[in-house]
């Protein structure tokens, strides 16, 4: 497998975020073990995760033809104020969804979403949208 592949996708999928959810939907994002990020008080702001799980073997073939899978998952968190009802919440998750269906970001291949209404953290309101995705690898 590549020696940078998490990196290189890792790097490909916050590209994309960037674009499509930081400047496209207008939505601050806090990374996974990002300390700089201050949620703002009364706005919308998201949380990006990405989880790299399952991996192993999908094809064998000649040196340098082995075909490796690796499944993952961005986990996109939508955090709305309060008693602000659900239409800027949706419309996010729309957006996020939109995002990512069937696109293909640094050789990852993303399946469907799912958006998912979480409800009541704390004084805001949580709508996940789950991106799966998998990464197919040539190795020897």
């Amino acid at each position: 497998m590549s020696a940078t592949l998490y990196v290189d996708v890792t790097k490909a999928i916050r590209t994309k975020v960037q674009s499509d959810i930081v400047t496209g939907l207008s939505l601050p994002v806090s990374y996974d073990n990002d300390k700089g990020f201050v949620a703002p008080e009364n706005a919308a702001w998201s949380r990006v995760s990405i989880a790299f799980d399952d991996a192993g073997r999908v094809d064998t073939g000649s040196p340098g033809a082995n075909r490796h899978r690796v499944q993952g998952m961005v986990m996109v968190q939508l955090f709305h104020p309060l008693a602000e009802g659900m239409k800027e919440g949706y419309t996010n998750a729309d957006g996020v969804k939109v995002a990512f269906i069937s696109a293909n970001v640094g050789g990852a291949v993303f399946r469907t979403p799912q958006v998912l209404n979480v409800g009541r953290a704390g004084k805001w309101w949580q709508i996940n949208v789950l991106c799966p995705f998998y990464i197919d690898d040539v190795a020897n």
